[in-house]
């Protein structure tokens, strides 16, 4: 997640030369993304209390890897604004749903490595963003708009992966449950859901 946010920053400048932008329009590119991603906090809590917080979290994924590729094939400033305030909507939905999921499928003794692991993650993804696209845009000299077909893409598959190896039975109450305990789950399964969450947070 924060990796795909910081793909952005490095290329401003070459998208204000090819669309001839001021820096106040530059600026606006974050502006509308932190606008939605920040409206989308407090409603993803409540749709993952009411649709289940795995559904939320993977519907937030896909929207926001779709986001990410499409905002490099934007047409125009216009569409590219659009494109990153539904991104910014597709992140929003991270927070709630993730640590709602950690708290209560990580045993209490791994609570503190799980959460320097996820928190980790910030400063990772930041510097994965900054440095891949800079490197693409300009060691590699690839288009700005490559950064973000990759990131997007990556993202999609993160949310698959999320899909199919975390179980959330907490709204399967009237379901039969599992026949073993969270707490007995391998603890590299665990770490794995982690490493998960860790390079797009």
């Amino acid at each position: 997640m924060y990796a795909d946010r910081n793909i952005l920053s490095p290329v401003m400048e070459v998208i204000g030369k090819d669309w001839t932008l001021s820096k106040s329009q530059l600026g606006l590119m974050s502006t509308v993304f932190f606008l939605t991603y920040a409206a989308m906090q407090i409603p993803a809590g409540f749709l993952a209390d009411r649709f289940g917080r795995i559904r939320v979290l993977v519907s937030g994924f896909v929207l926001f890897g779709i986001g990410t590729l499409c905002s490099g094939l934007a047409s125009g400033f216009a569409a590219f604004l659009f494109i990153r305030a539904i991104t910014g909507l597709g992140e929003g939905t991270y927070y709630g749903p993730q640590y709602g999921l950690s708290s209560s499928l990580i045993p209490n003794k791994y609570r503190g490595v799980s959460s320097a692991v996820i928190n980790s993650g910030m400063a990772l993804g930041i510097s994965l963003g900054f440095i891949a696209s800079s490197y693409f845009t300009f060691t590699l000299k690839k288009n700005w708009q490559f950064s973000f077909y990759v990131f997007g893409v990556l993202t999609v598959i993160v949310a698959v992966l999320i899909a199919v190896l975390i179980k959330d039975n907490r709204h399967k109450d009237n379901e039969k449950r599992m026949s073993i305990p969270i707490e007995k789950m391998n603890a590299k399964i665990l770490f794995l859901v982690e490493i998960i969450f860790l390079p797009i947070y």
